[in-house]
């Protein structure tokens, strides 16, 4: 794709330049993304990029080689990110796929160990991070099975466009293609960055065609679990594809930072559906919640990494609703907002069975 400077009226073709040219490093190229890793993520909302917990990562027994950037997404998928400034690539994929690999098998302990090394924090930190950015971190957290492969470049060969197409069509593998043209304008110099495996048209195709897969499938065995995921839209900024559980908490958790009374909200979900914590010394808020409530069999059914409200005395703990209640609860949690804000704030749209959503998608009240 070409840029073009409009002027007077006139189209201006602007040259594209490289980044050797440009005496830019690759270490620099990388060091720009990992700080502003979003751009890479086109189709996601703001601030829900993957965090990056590690760079130059090399913990493989017997290897020497190293991972430009390993980050995770908020569904607990690794994500590497593999990178070159040359006009085709180099044999980038076949890195990529040994990389990923060779992380494939990481535990969220393992995880946690490297992002406290990486970012300098203390492993109970790194841990208390990492939940947080997970969306169900589970108990105790888990991360995906599938890894994520990004390959950033100037431009691709053939033959690795080829590979990551045929790759993705015959072995699911979740891999994207990112080209970023440096151009020179101005004296400044300029990024296109363009996603271009998978189009966003080809992505959205894809997915349609999977959810037809799976309905088949379905169909054929009996399964007749509901699996309706669903999208919020607070303040116009749509979040995420969640499941039911993280769709009520998410609602929970964003009509209370905007200052909605805390005992009005655990009325609307049900005072029955929250346990009060008190802080003992030295113990964390799990150990606390069991010795306090051991009635409850079950601690990993409430949002224990994630306490809805918390000061130095006690934290309020909410379980982990959804299922049939799900809707319900939200246009609830949705009026209860209206009502108190005097603006609407949140919007919610079930998507039957799907697994994926671009921040373009239409949606209702």
């Amino acid at each position: 794709m070409a840029l073009y400077e409009l002027r007077d009226k006139q189209l201006v073709d602007l040259a594209s330049t490289t980044y050797l040219g440009e005496r830019v490093l690759e270490s620099g190229l990388q060091t720009a993304l990992r700080d502003h890793l979003d751009v890479l993520f086109p189709g996601v909302p703001a601030g829900q990029a993957p965090l990056v917990v590690a760079e130059e990562y090399a913990d493989f027994a017997g290897s020497r080689r190293r991972i430009d950037l390993l980050a995770v997404d908020r569904s607990g998928q690794l994500v590497v990110v593999e990178l070159k400034r040359t006009e085709d690539g180099g044999h980038m994929e076949l890195q990529a796929l040994r990389y990923a690999a060779m992380v494939s098998t990481m535990t969220f302990d393992q995880l946690v160990e490297t992002y406290a090394d990486h970012a300098g924090l203390d492993e109970d930190t790194a841990r208390e991070r990492l939940t947080g950015h997970l969306y169900d971190a589970g108990d105790p957290p888990e991360l995906a099975t599938r890894v994520k492969i990004v390959l950033v470049s100037s431009d691709f060969s053939r033959e690795i466009t080829s590979t990551a197409l045929w790759l993705r069509e015959n072995y699911d593998l979740d891999i994207t293609c990112v080209r970023l043209v440096p151009y020179r304008h101005h004296g400044t110099l300029v990024l296109d960055v363009q996603q271009i495996i998978p189009l966003p048209e080809a992505a959205a195709y894809r997915i349609e065609q999977e959810h037809k897969q799976r309905e088949a499938a379905r169909s054929r065995t009996g399964d007749r679990r509901d699996l309706t995921k669903y999208l919020l839209v607070v303040d116009d900024t749509p979040s995420p594809v969640l499941n039911k559980r993280q769709a009520v908490r998410t609602a929970v958790k964003e009509i209370l930072d905007r200052g909605v009374p805390f005992d009005e909200v655990r009325e609307a979900v049900g005072p029955g559906r929250w346990r009060m914590v008190r802080h003992r010394d030295g113990a964390d808020l799990r150990t606390a919640f069991v010795e306090q409530h051991p009635d409850l069999q079950r601690p990993g059914r409430w949002w224990l990494d994630r306490p809805v409200r918390t000061d130095d005395e006690t934290s309020w703990v909410m379980l982990k609703v959804g299922g049939t209640d799900t809707e319900r609860l939200l246009q609830v949690l949705t009026d209860l907002a209206t009502r108190r804000l005097g603006r609407p704030l949140l919007r919610w749209q079930a998507l039957p069975d799907h697994t994926a959503i671009t921040s373009d998608s239409p949606i209702g009240d």
